[in-house]
């Protein structure tokens, strides 16, 4: 019994020291995404370009390839004015959220009928719990 308690301490003092708890580098956490690749990456092939939230079909108003910070933060929602279309620093009351997470064929689900990889909705829900920063 004596010899399990050694190694054990051993043991998790090996894992925490691999574990780098400091935070950062390469499999720490990420940058905060910036509007200019959210909209390079997501809203405009995704959205935009893809005919519905463009300047020339700005479906319920709302276009994303001219100005999508002007089109999205602190902008009332039509079917909710107690909501922002994004509510800078609140994801959670943000209705880009609650559409892009909604149940798949849901009439508000975005994009209709298909779910955006996690890692996009991540990148969306960082960039309002950051404060929706325009860059």
């Amino acid at each position: 019994m004596r010899l399990f308690a050694p190694a054990l301490t051993m043991a998790l003092a090996g894992i925490l020291a691999a574990a780098d708890c400091g935070g950062g580098g390469e499999d720490g956490p990420s940058e905060t995404p910036t509007l200019t690749t959210l909209s390079a990456d997501i809203f405009q092939p995704r959205c935009g370009n893809a005919g519905c939230h463009s300047s020339d079909n700005p479906a319920a108003g709302l276009d994303l390839i001219t100005d999508p910070h002007a089109s999205l933060v602190g902008v009332d929602s039509i079917s909710d004015p107690a909501l922002k279309l994004v509510g800078a620093g609140d994801p959670n009351n943000s209705v880009l959220l609650l559409i892009l997470e909604g149940p798949v064929g849901a009439s508000r689900q975005m994009p209709p009928g298909v779910t955006l990889p996690a890692e996009d909705v991540d990148a969306i829900r960082a960039w309002i719990t950051a404060g929706a920063a325009n860059d």
